[in-house]
């Protein structure tokens, strides 16, 4: 455990804030962009954890299984972005 795996628990969870706030607002309106939204805010919670698992020693399979998550998650994200914002021609 280090300092900075606690200070990234605390910044990931509050990095996800703002983005659950603005797909809980704009959710009826524009339900893309609060999914993309969700999706980010979902994706800053699992990576948070997996830091909290790195803080509390947790065994190595589980960080290795929170941390796949994570990059699932990432990809998933890149991947709506990319078809919401039209791939390049």
């Amino acid at each position: 455990m280090t300092f900075w795996d606690v200070l990234s628990v605390v910044a990931l969870a509050s990095a996800s804030m703002p983005s659950m706030y603005f797909a809980s607002k704009i959710w009826t309106r524009h339900p893309e962009a609060a999914k993309l939204s969700a999706f980010l805010a979902a994706a800053f919670l699992v990576h948070g954890s997996y830091h909290l698992l790195l803080v509390l020693a947790a065994p190595t399979t589980a960080i290795l299984v929170v941390e796949a998550f994570s990059a699932v998650l990432i990809l998933i994200f890149a991947l709506m972005y990319w078809r919401e914002r039209g791939a390049p021609e």
